[in-house]
């Protein structure tokens, strides 16, 4: 018979206290905010690429739907199943 190996975690939760991310809150938002401006820095329209994307993705998807599906959706407009 093969024994049994049990592993078990020391805490139940990590040890990052709110007192401590609230302390660094400019931090947090200063890397956030540098992560999105370069991601965004070299698009022609910038961030607001992050708004037009899905929202074309979510037109094209609807007409697509309307056009080849022919499934209706009487509760909930298609659109917001898409999204």
């Amino acid at each position: 018979m093969r024994p049994v190996i049990r592993i078990h975690a020391e805490r139940s939760r990590p040890e990052y206290p709110f007192s401590r991310l609230w302390a660094a809150r400019e931090l947090i938002f200063l890397l956030a905010w540098r992560e999105v401006r370069v991601r965004y820095q070299h698009a022609a329209i910038g961030i607001g690429w992050a708004v037009i994307q899905p929202l074309f993705t979510t037109i094209v998807l609807t007409v697509f739907q309307r056009i080849m599906g022919g499934q209706t959706t009487p509760a909930i407009p298609y659109p917001l199943l898409v999204v």
